[in-house]
């Protein structure tokens, strides 16, 4: 239930955030202002992932549900430690970085000179992001360690739309000042929402600095790995924006239009998926059933290919006309589409690899294992910066996402090796790879109609209208004559929630015609 009501307003959040890309789209296209836009996260996202995100990605909710399984009253204690400190850290940090933002913003973005000082004022209006992502992300870890997860989903769809009234009523007067206001006003929306569920959970907070704490002391040791995992990330990013501004103005904002769109089935099919799957994970690691946790895993990886291997092809032969459809106007022009849809093409190849990234990931948090996913992503940034520094003169600007496929390939392939070589019960290999082949004959089955349907002379609305349904019926027919078994739990569930929406049917004689 957690990962469908996740999965539910990750869906309704996207839709927004096509909105939002539409609108950011039309008032900046792929200039050097949206550039400033993108480039201006990377030192808040930095702080974010040193200082508090490696403590909540699969590190906090394993221990905390340990203090819940031992009395709420430790709960409650670990949990207050945990807010009081992290975020006055982050405060402190963001703080000193906005003092020192002139020197730190050309390490991330190369601009002209007159356009540095608009992405250092952006810089420093971005730097309460990290303060309110850290207590919301904060708020959201406790809330689903009690199997919370409405407010969880339902916080992105503010924020999204906090950046649309920004951009809209803002942006004319202040320019890409006046998005950043909408991102930090989303970001509150964002937190205000959690914060208002947090009171319907046991947890109580009360301040304090007690930094001897076993509990916090342990997290403390346990987020370091997890932190190392995420910088990689933010310095790959960072080394991104490098190339792609010295490759052109928009080539940077290019690449982040294409992962925006590609993140969606990344977030839809991997992460709330692996999201939800945590806390469950977690109860089988806190009472020692390996033999149940590799059951439930197996179920999950499956889920996980079920989706996002057709994801990865339909995004693929669809890129053109729904970048055409959902981006297209103002200044994204034709180079901005031709530029932005080619990037799309390659990176939607990651999907499936980066769901199971989220999967694998959690499933060793889960035994509190945090080494494996920092080998693994230091090994993704080795082999993504190297591939992109030394291809960037043969593929230009396509080598972002070829270097990024690249790196997610190895970072996937170590993250597999280290967690089954640690296994201590048998995985049922020959099931799992039956059944991938059956997702992956339907989903390439499934792409040749979506692309042959792109090929119709028609427009972009009509080519996509056409694409989807078709190639979604397709892949439901092989799904069904394979007989794979995420489709026929998929269609029990259905079938369920049909049966309990059903309306009764009155008796005759009571019918409203007899009266």
């Amino acid at each position: 239930m957690g990962s469908l009501i996740i999965g539910a307003t990750s869906f309704l959040s996207y839709i927004i955030g096509l909105v939002r890309d539409k609108i950011l789209a039309y008032m900046f296209g792929t200039s050097s202002l949206a550039d400033i836009y993108n480039a201006a996260f990377i030192i808040p996202d930095f702080i974010l992932n040193a200082v508090i995100l490696g403590a909540l990605s699969g590190v906090f909710i394993p221990v905390f549900i340990e203090h819940i399984e031992g009395g709420q009253s430790k709960a409650d204690e670990l949990g207050s430690i945990f807010m009081t400190v992290m975020s006055s850290l982050v405060v402190l940090v963001s703080i000193c970085a906005a003092i020192f933002a002139d020197s730190l913003v050309p390490l991330t973005i190369s601009l002209p000179p007159e356009l540095m000082g608009q992405a250092v004022a952006m810089t420093r209006l971005l730097l309460l992001y990290p303060i309110l992502v850290g207590l919301s992300n904060t708020f959201g870890a406790v809330l689903q360690s009690y199997g919370h997860f409405m407010s969880y989903g339902l916080s992105s769809v503010l924020y999204n739309c906090g950046i649309i009234v920004g951009t809209l009523l803002l942006v004319p007067h202040f320019g890409v000042l006046g998005a950043g206001v909408g991102v930090v006003a989303g970001y509150l929306a964002h937190m205000g929402v959690r914060l208002w569920e947090l009171r319907t959970v046991p947890f109580r907070y009360r301040p304090s600095w007690n930094f001897a704490h076993p509990g916090f002391r342990q997290i403390l040791v346990l987020m370091v790995p997890r932190a190392i995992t995420l910088l990689t990330l933010t310095l790959v990013v960072s080394q991104f924006s490098r190339i792609s501004t010295d490759l052109g103005a928009g080539v940077f904002s290019a690449q982040n239009y294409a992962r925006n769109f590609q993140s969606f089935s990344i977030t839809l099919f991997g992460a709330s998926i692996a999201t939800a799957a945590l806390t469950e994970f977690s109860r089988f690691a806190a009472k020692k059933d390996m033999k149940g946790f590799l059951a439930c895993f197996m179920g999950v990886v499956s889920q996980t290919l079920f989706f996002s291997l057709p994801a990865a092809v339909g995004l693929f032969v669809v890129a053109l006309p729904m970048l055409d459809v959902f981006l297209s106007g103002g200044a994204f022009d034709t180079r901005s589409l031709e530029l932005t849809s080619n990037m799309l093409m390659l990176f939607s190849l990651s999907i499936p690899l980066e769901g199971l990234i989220h999967v694998y990931s959690r499933g060793l948090y889960s035994f509190k294992r945090v080494y494996g996913p920092m080998v693994a992503s230091l090994a993704y940034a080795i082999v993504a910066i190297s591939a992109m520094y030394f291809g960037v003169e043969m593929f230009g600007a396509q080598i972002i996402p070829l270097s990024w496929i690249l790196g997610v390939g190895v970072q996937i392939s170590v993250l597999m090796l280290w967690f089954h070589r640690r296994a201590q019960a048998p995985f049922a290999w020959g099931k799992l790879w039956k059944n991938t082949g059956k997702i992956a004959l339907a989903s390439i089955c499934m792409g040749f109609v979506a692309w042959a349907c792109t090929l119709v002379p028609f427009d972009s609305i009509a080519k996509l209208l056409l694409a989807v349904p078709a190639g979604s019926a397709v892949y439901a027919l092989f799904a069904y004559v394979l007989r794979i078994e995420e489709f026929g739990r998929l269609s029990f569930f259905f079938a369920r929630l049909a049966a309990r929406v059903k309306p009764r049917i009155l008796p005759s004689d009571s019918s409203p015609s007899n009266h």
